[in-house]
C-alpha cells in the first residue's frame, strides 16, 4: 500500500497516511494510519478566475507528497504603513489572504541596503561608459547630441526634490530612493525588479529555508499543468458550419508578469506529487475528515473489503470471548451472512456452493466456523431463498 506523507505547515509534524483508493469525484480519497480507522483526504485544486477544467486535474495513480509551496516571493513595502496607506495590486492582496505574510524594511536594513547600492552604483557606471562611447561614435551631430543628453539624464542628473520626494540619476541615487523601490534590476517578477526588493525575498527566503530556483521550477511546472488541464470558455467560430459555437480556448497568459497569471500563483497554497513523477497544484488541504458515512463505510466494504468499526468491534470481542463466542449471535452478521447467500444464489450458485461459499466467507470475515447448512439457514431466516439441488 503506498505511503502518503502530508505536510500542511512548514516545520511542524507530518501526518502518514496509507493510501487506499481516490473517491468517485477524484478529488478527495481514502487514506488510514498504519492500523487505525480509515479517513477522508480532500484536496482543492487551484483554477485561474474564468476557467474551467477541461481535464480532471488529478493523476488516477496515488499521491505521494502534499506539502506547502509558495510560486511567488512575498510583495514588499517600505514600512508596514504603507501597507495602509497604498493601494495594492489584486495579486498582492490575494497574497496577503492566502500567505498572510508581508514584507517591509527595518532601521537594521540600511546598512545592508548602502552595500548593495555602492555595488550598482559600481556595475551601473560601467554601463554609463559603455553607452556614452557608443553614443559619442554616432554620425549624425544631433542625434549624437541627443543621445548623451538622454544618457547624461538617465545616469548622472543631481540629486532634486519634486513633491517633497526626492529624484536623481543613477550614478546619484541616495539610500531614501532605494527603500523608496527604486534601483531597477533585471527580471520582470515580483522580488527581482529593485535593490530593495531583492534584498527583502532574499531575508526572507533564508530565513523560511525556501529554495527561489526551485520556486521558479514549480511556477513553470504549474503553468505547464494548468495549461494541460484548464482552458478558458469561448465561442469559436466554426468556418465549415459558418456559425459560432462554445468552446473551450488555453488561458494563454502573456508571460509570467501577466496579472491574471500572478493572481493565480497568489493563491496557491500546496504542491501534491503523484506515484508518476506529476504534480499538481491545490489552494487549500483541510484536515482529514476521520468520521465517514454510511455510505462511504459500504463502498469500502465493497470494493476494499475494509473491516467497518462495527465488525473490528464483534472481531475483538469474539477474540476475548474464546470458543463460547463462536456462535453467531448478532442479527447484523447473521444477515450479512443470509446476503452473502443470496449473493452467490444470484450468481447463479447452486445452494450448496453458495453456502459453502458464505461459511468461508464469514470465518474470514467474522472468525466465526458455521457450516453450510448454518448458512442456508441464516439466509432463510434473513429474506428466504431457493432451495433445490442443482
Amino acid at each position: 500500500m503506498k505511503q502518503v506523507t502530508i505536510e500542511r505547515e512548514r516545520r511542524k509534524p507530518s501526518e502518514l497516511l496509507d493510501f487506499i483508493s481516490w473517491k468517485d469525484d477524484r478529488r478527495s480519497f481514502y487514506a488510514r494510519p498504519r492500523n487505525c480507522k480509515p479517513r477522508v483526504v480532500t484536496l482543492i485544486p487551484a483554477l485561474p478566475a474564468g476557467a474551467e477544467w477541461t481535464k480532471e486535474p488529478f493523476q488516477e495513480c496515488a499521491p505521494v507528497t502534499i506539502k506547502p509551496c509558495y510560486l511567488l516571493p512575498p510583495p514588499c513595502r517600505q514600512s508596514p504603513d504603507e501597507w495602509q496607506n497604498v493601494v495594492a495590486d489584486k495579486w498582492e492582496f490575494i497574497y496577503g489572504e492566502t500567505h498572510r505574510n508581508y514584507l517591509h524594511l527595518t532601521k537594521n536594513d540600511d546598512t545592508p541596503l548602502l552595500v548593495r547600492l555602492d555595488g550598482y552604483k559600481k556595475a551601473a557606471r560601467g554601463f554609463y561608459e559603455q553607452e556614452k562611447k557608443s553614443a559619442e561614435q554616432i554620425a549624425d551631430p544631433a542625434e549624437r547630441a541627443h543621445e548623451i543628453k538622454m544618457i547624461e539624464d538617465e545616469y548622472n542628473t543631481p540629486l532634486h526634490t519634486v513633491h517633497g520626494i526626492e529624484c536623481a540619476g543613477t550614478l546619484n541615487m541616495t539610500l531614501n530612493m532605494v527603500k523608496r523601490g527604486c534601483g531597477e534590476l533585471p527580471g520582470d517578477l515580483p522580488g527581482r525588479t529593485c535593490i530593495r526588493d531583492a534584498y527583502l525575498v532574499g531575508l526572507w527566503a533564508k530565513r523560511e529555508g525556501i529554495d527561489l530556483a526551485e520556486m521558479d521550477r514549480w511556477r513553470a511546472e504549474c503553468r505547464e499543468w494548468i495549461d494541460e488541464h484548464a482552458w478558458r470558455p469561448a465561442k469559436i467560430a466554426d468556418s465549415w458550419m459558418k456559425d459560432r459555437r462554445r468552446g473551450f480556448v488555453p488561458m494563454d497568459f502573456r508571460g509570467d508578469r501577466d496579472p491574471r497569471f500572478l493572481e493565480f500563483c497568489a493563491g496557491v497554497r500546496f504542491r501534491v506529487e503523484f506515484e508518476d513523477g506529476k504534480a499538481a497544484y491545490l489552494t487549500d488541504c483541510p484536515p482529514s475528515r476521520e468520521e465517514l458515512r454510511t455510505e462511504e463505510w459500504k463502498e469500502l466494504k465493497r470494493e476494499h473489503e475494509v473491516e467497518t468499526p462495527r465488525e473490528r468491534r464483534i472481531r475483538k470481542d469474539r477474540r476475548k470471548g474464546g470458543e463460547k463466542s463462536r456462535k453467531v449471535k448478532d442479527s447484523l452478521t447473521v444477515k450479512a451472512i443470509g446476503d452473502k447467500v443470496r449473493e452467490r444464489m444470484a450468481a447463479k450458485m447452486g445452494p450448496t456452493t453458495a453456502g459453502k461459499y458464505a461459511a468461508r466467507w464469514a470465518q474470514d470475515r467474522f472468525q466465526v466456523k458455521i457450516s453450510y447448512k448454518t448458512a442456508q439457514n441464516y439466509a432463510k431466516r434473513t429474506g428466504g431463498m431457493e432451495t433445490g439441488n442443482r
